[in-house]
């Protein structure tokens, strides 16, 4: 199954990257992390340890090592390890499709944050503005395009909700508009048929992009400003030590003291010195420097007891890290099997469809369609007594009968057409294309795209897991009320995984150093220990699921 998805991936990868230059062929074939075998005893210590490198793990390292977040309280950025058990990018964000629904910043931006659908607007704008800044300022190109987004209505009903959306979205300042009519969404975008709907909800600031292109390149920039990622290192097991420390330096920073290169993803590069296991291992104080965060600052010397992490990978290699953040989408095992916690994320299914490229004028905008949200909004879906429990907003129940049409996509920079849809619950290693699932995207699809779109040759099919929390909403936090300090959960971010996990990797990184707390409407919606969300297993639960 491993060699599956990687070859889907891959293959996805292959229509919009091109190897030989960015030598990624080369890195994942050749990456074997030789001086991490499974004889290596090394022990390297960092500040933050972030296991997985999707587009969340990707983009935490790239703001944590960003120099302009450094003030007169913070006169050094952090040592950050990235631990990918694949490749940058290889699961559900290189899988995806790279639709961005942005709404702008609204008239009051940062201050008119009072709920997660505010939040939810927010990070789809600041998203875009990191793209943006990964592409003109880095150079890094992830094939972003602002071309807009519509939302098209198929009936009246569906028309007069997203109107009075528009209308109140209008009010508070965001870039939104109502088209009335299929003849004047047809006239914007030629590649619906006007005789098919009736309306649409347009985004000019919506936009898309490349993800795995986008979360290369945000690795990139992160090795670029002196982190670490290593591919190929699978975290199996995360330890909390407590140890008496009397800081150095020379371990706190070793990453930066060591080397400074732009190191190559998965490249084995020696973090720091080697330590026999049981050395008094010294790492970063958890107190906090002038109040402002956990300090990173060379001139501040700590002494007393502290906690750290040592994490385990199935290589043999081991690290020390005064904080870890676990991004591993819909695997986040290793806390299960570390600490018995258990975090309600699961895999959902998306299946996406590839044609040959299509004439310029056809499908110049990102096409979502109104009727599964509209559906969500009214409707529970969630199943927690079903075999495999159901999270809210899927597209099919337990007996995998459809409950509601989902279906979305974009033409790419190669004149490719990508779309697909479908969330269905399904276990973790299941990346099986279903013939008919396929062709039910494609009816549905062919219901309001041009025929000329429908009868462009089929390039490829591919099936992707996107990681669901039960309740529907992100699960974003240090997790300190369940006795684990320093230790931070970022996934459940769903089908919103690009067009989220930017900005939210921002808001965390600024958390970790200290600069400003998580807003408080992630705060209130993401927390990891509201009800229903993340729980420690007892002893005979833990048991069990370790069996």
């Amino acid at each position: 199954m491993r060699l599956l998805y990687r070859t889907a991936a891959l293959a996805y990868a292959a229509y919009s990257v091109d190897f030989a230059t960015n030598s990624r062929k080369t890195r994942a074939e050749n990456n074997t992390n030789d001086s991490h075998d499974g004889n290596s005893k090394l022990h390297k210590c960092v500040d933050i340890l972030v296991v997985g490198s999707g587009i969340i793990g990707s983009a935490i390292a790239y703001h944590l090592r960003d120099t302009s977040m450094l003030d007169n309280n913070l006169t050094t950025s952090p040592s950050v390890l990235v631990l990918e058990r694949g490749t940058v990018g290889c699961e559900a964000t290189g899988l995806s499709a790279g639709t961005i629904e942005s709404f702008g910043y609204g008239s009051n931006g940062y201050k008119d944050l009072h709920d997660f659908e505010d939040i939810f607007r927010y990070a789809c704008a600041g998203t875009i503005a990191i793209l943006k800044e990964l592409e003109e300022v880095y150079q890094k190109q992830c094939s972003f395009a602002q071309d807009g987004l519509l939302t098209i209505c198929a009936t009246p009903d569906e028309a007069c909700l997203v109107e009075k959306e528009c209308s109140a979205l209008q009010e508070r300042g965001y870039n939104v508009h109502f088209i009335s009519g299929g003849a004047a969404v047809h006239a914007l975008e030629p590649g619906i048929k006007p005789e098919s709907i009736c309306a649409a909800m347009y985004l000019p600031e919506g936009a898309h992009c490349d993800p795995l292109q986008t979360a290369i390149g945000l690795a990139d920039v992160a090795q670029q400003r002196g982190a670490v990622v290593l591919e190929n290192s699978e975290v199996i097991r995360v330890a909390l030590r407590t140890s008496s420390l009397a800081e150095s330096n020379d371990c706190a920073h070793s990453t930066q003291d060591i080397d400074q290169r732009d190191v190559i993803p998965g490249e084995a590069i020696d973090i720091s010195q080697e330590m026999p296991e049981d050395a008094n291992i010294q790492i970063s104080s958890n107190e906090k420097c002038h109040g402002r965060g956990p300090c990173f600052n060379d001139s501040c010397v700590h002494v007393g007891k502290d906690t750290y992490y040592e994490v385990t990978c199935a290589n043999g290699a081991r690290f020390t890290a005064r904080t870890v953040v676990i991004a591993t989408g819909a695997w986040p095992a290793c806390l299960e099997r570390s600490f018995g916690i258990q975090v309600p994320v699961v895999p959902v299914k998306g299946q996406m469809w590839l044609t040959q490229p299509v004439r310029e004028s056809l499908l110049k905008h990102v096409i979502y369609v109104a009727e599964p949200h509209i559906y969500w909004d009214h409707h529970s879906v969630r199943d927690d007594t079903a075999p495999l429990p159901i999270p809210e907003y899927c597209s099919h129940d337990r007996h995998y009968q459809q409950l509601v049409r989902h279906t979305y996509g974009r033409k790419r920079a190669d004149g490719r057409i990508v779309f697909g849809g479908g969330r269905i619950r399904t276990h973790p290693q299941d990346y099986a294309v279903d013939a008919q699932s396929i062709a039910d995207l494609r009816n549905h699809a062919g219901e309001f795209l041009a025929d000329e779109v429908m009868e462009t040759e089929l390039e490829g099919t591919w099936a992707g897991l996107m990681p669901f929390s039960m309740d529907g909403y992100p699960i974003v936090g240090e997790l300190s009320s369940f006795g684990l300090p320093n230790l931070w959960l970022v996934t459940g971010f769903g089908g919103n995984g690009i067009m989220l996990g930017p900005m939210f990797a921002k808001f965390v990184a600024n958390a970790l150093v200290g600069i400003a707390p998580l807003p408080r409407a992630v705060q209130a919606s993401c927390c990891p220990a509201r009800n229903g969300c993340v729980r420690k297993l007892d002893q005979e639960e833990g048991h069990a699921n370790r069996e």
